[in-house]
């Protein structure tokens, strides 16, 4: 299975660099793509880690990136294409904003 990330999801990224910049420093940065990178591997080998969530369409689901003993506060957003073999991540999103709210209309009942 691959991983596709939407322009969206791309930004995203972008975003959350910058703002970890802002507000921890230059050295967190890149150990924060690093969280990022390795919950990307996480994922991928297996796909149903992530949850369900009221409110998402039933293929999306939610995927903390966190681990032990490294904090952070950001899911992906996520559904998987079988038939195409690929897990597609919408958004990367703050765990405080409100998820459903954010998945593409664009998306809506797509598997």
């Amino acid at each position: 299975m691959r991983l596709v990330l939407t322009d969206a999801a791309k930004a995203d990224v972008l975003k959350i660099l910058r703002d970890t910049r802002i507000k921890f420093g230059p050295v967190q940065v890149p150990k924060y793509r690093a969280l990022i990178s390795e919950a990307r591997k996480r994922i991928v080998e297996n796909p149903g880690l992530g949850h369900h969530r009221e409110g998402l369409p039933p293929e999306g689901r939610l995927f903390h990136i966190s681990q032990r003993g490294r904090p952070a506060r950001h899911f992906f957003l996520y559904f998987v294409d079988e038939s195409e073999d690929v897990l597609v991540v919408v958004r990367i999103l703050h765990d405080a904003m409100d998820m459903p709210k954010h998945w593409p209309r664009s998306m809506a009942g797509r598997r």
